[in-house]
């Protein structure tokens, strides 16, 4: 083969090589999008959970409960700094129930 019929070859492989390499990053996006949602919901349910605690048992009970395992600040500066799923890591660690 001469060099362009070379480079015809070689830019059509790199072209056909290219879709396959695009979904699977889409398919990375979308599992990396849907643990992020899950994260979310996990550190969301935590939060609305404390809240309800607050709001039926008191503020102490609801204190005394946050001080048993991951107390709304602190959970929120780690969410802010390091994301949702860190949090949830955060919650599983320390044995809060779900």
């Amino acid at each position: 083969m001469n060099q362009p019929s070379q480079r015809i070859v070689l830019a059509a492989l790199v072209l056909a090589a290219l879709p396959a390499t695009a979904q699977v990053r889409k398919d990375d996006i979308k599992v990396a999008q849907a643990d992020d949602a899950r994260c979310r919901k996990e550190v969301k349910d935590y939060l609305e959970t404390l809240r309800f605690v607050r709001t039926s048992a008191g503020s102490a009970i609801g204190s005394r409960v946050a001080g048993s395992f991951v107390s709304e600040g602190e959970l929120d500066r780690v969410v802010q700094s390091q994301g949702y799923c860190v949090g949830a890591q955060l919650l599983r660690t320390k044995g809060t129930p779900r």
